[in-house]
C-alpha cells in the first residue's frame, strides 16, 4: 500500500507541477496506483480501516499508561 500511495504522489506531482499537460501514461499510473491502494486498505483488518476512517490513533492494548 506504501508503494502505492508513493507511486500515486509521484504521479499527482507530475500532472500538477511539471508544467505540461499530463498525458494518458501519467493518468494510467496515477489510477494503478489508487487500485493498489485500495487493494491494500480492503485487506487491511475492519478495525484498522475503521480507525483510519475516523482518524483515530491506533489502538494500545496492554501498553502502559
Amino acid at each position: 500500500m506504501v508503494d502505492g500511495l508513493s507511486r500515486l504522489a509521484v504521479s499527482v506531482d507530475a500532472a500538477l507541477w511539471s508544467g505540461v499537460p499530463a498525458d494518458a501514461r501519467v493518468a494510467d499510473e496515477a489510477w494503478r496506483a489508487v487500485r493498489d491502494v485500495r487493494r491494500g486498505l480492503a485487506r487491511s483488518p475492519a478495525a484498522a480501516r475503521l480507525r483510519a476512517a475516523l482518524l483515530l490513533p491506533p489502538s494500545r492494548v496492554g501498553a502502559p499508561r
